[in-house]
């Protein structure tokens, strides 16, 4: 079982070794000949997620500011704070977007921002591997996925949001009690963030922790209401938040998705926008309304008989998995960068000892998930969607690796 194991932690990094190679390399065919493509819309949108958070903050007014309309309002407070530092470095609240890409302060600012998130990200992703199976080469050729290169460029908080549960699941078990605070703490800042992540506390719940878990539900309510109190208005600004998440609802559910969009409901959304644009009128928009409401309803019963084969699974590695499936694909806006909740999984599935070769179909979905050679058929970049897929597979396959191994153990 061990040499099993090994062989297919080697698959693994070969795989993804080939693609970065084949993705540097000029191609005779156009369709690979796009690389620049790995960067979100190849650099026309260049670390927005940082500098509009920037602008957003600049009057200390993040729920009332106008600036891309109220529906890019949504996040808790603890989004802004985070950000806060860097504000004071430039006059974000005159300046655009494109004014941010040609200050150098502010690109500066972004790249430390950068630099400061990915240290946590690494910190945390080398203190998870408790186990063998997980390499300073599996690192490094991490650095140099589409995944990567993706999430780097968009300067989201992504970063700190999955090293915090990278730092639950660390110390998850540790001897040390503080070290088991900080675990929950960090739990508690990536639901704040993201609030997906919560669902991580699946693990409390199933290992009857309940003081932990009171003690989640206190950090987690003071840091997502404390913060407010650093703006203007305060904790008045709730109801204008809300109103927010309403706005930006009602937006995204009526603008079809992009390639960067993840989930089944963002699949098929994009289907039927592709055979109209292509076809006009070759799907009724009563037949896209009801692809779109089939597809979410099926979302939500698969992210359901998810959470209770988590709550019921004892392998940790398909745990983390199952949990990290439904908080990157429940999500209606989830995009391509929530990947980074897998990786936990990632290195949990390469440092068990019990591996089947089915896991050889795992290893080889999790390469085609990370594949940086982007596919292109202007104006569409096929990479993000084939990703997409291809975690949906993985999610399926997941589920009937759980349902085998749980109803095993019953009949045993």
């Amino acid at each position: 079982m061990e040499k099993l194991n090994k062989r297919i932690s080697i698959v693994f990094a070969v795989l993804v070794a080939i693609f970065i190679g084949l993705s540097v390399f000029h191609s005779p065919v156009e369709l690979f000949n796009h690389q620049e493509c790995v960067i979100f819309r190849a650099g026309d949108d260049f670390m927005a997620d940082f500098f509009n958070l920037q602008r957003y903050i600049a009057d200390r007014d993040p729920y009332f500011n106008e600036v891309n309309t109220r529906s890019e309002h949504g996040y808790l407070p603890l989004s802004y704070l985070i950000v806060l530092p860097f504000n004071n470095l430039c006059d974000y609240a005159h300046m655009s977007l494109e004014d941010c890409w040609h200050s150098h302060i502010a690109v500066y600012s972004a790249l430390v921002f950068l630099m400061i998130s990915l240290f946590f990200f690494f910190d945390s992703l080398f203190r998870l591997n408790s186990k063998k199976g997980w390499r300073i080469y599996n690192t490094f050729l991490l650095l140099f996925t589409a995944l990567f290169l993706h999430a780097i460029e968009r300067g989201n908080e992504i970063f700190i949001s999955a090293a915090c549960i990278n730092y639950f699941l660390a110390f998850y078990d540790a001897d040390n009690v503080w070290k088991r605070r900080l675990g929950l703490f960090c739990l508690c800042f990536a639901a704040v963030l993201k609030i997906y992540p919560v669902l991580f506390g699946i693990l409390l719940l199933q290992d009857k922790r309940y003081k932990d878990i009171v003690f989640c539900v206190v950090t987690g309510l003071l840091l997502a209401f404390v913060p407010f109190l650093c703006f203007k208005h305060g904790l008045a600004n709730i109801p204008r938040l809300i109103g927010n998440l309403q706005v930006h609802t009602t937006t995204y559910s009526t603008i079809p998705s992009t390639e960067y969009k993840f989930g089944i409901h963002a699949l098929c959304n994009g289907i039927t926008y592709a055979v109209n644009y292509l076809q006009p009128g070759t799907i009724a928009d009563s037949a896209v309304s009801s692809i779109n409401s089939i597809s979410k309803a099926i979302t939500a019963v698969l992210s359901i008989i998810t959470l209770i084969l988590a709550f019921m699974e004892r392998r940790r590695w398909l745990q983390v998995g199952l949990i990290a499936m439904v908080v990157m694909l429940y999500p209606f806006q989830s995009l391509y960068y929530t990947i980074l909740y897998l990786l936990p999984m990632v290195v949990f599935f390469l440092g068990k000892e019990d591996c089947t070769k089915m896991d050889y179909s795992i290893a080889i979905l999790l390469c085609l998930i990370m594949n940086p050679i982007q596919l292109v058929v202007p104006p569409v970049t096929l990479t993000p969607i084939l990703a997409n897929i291809f975690t949906i597979v993985l999610w399926i396959l997941l589920l009937v690796h759980s349902t085998k191994g749980i109803l095993k153990q019953h009949r045993a």
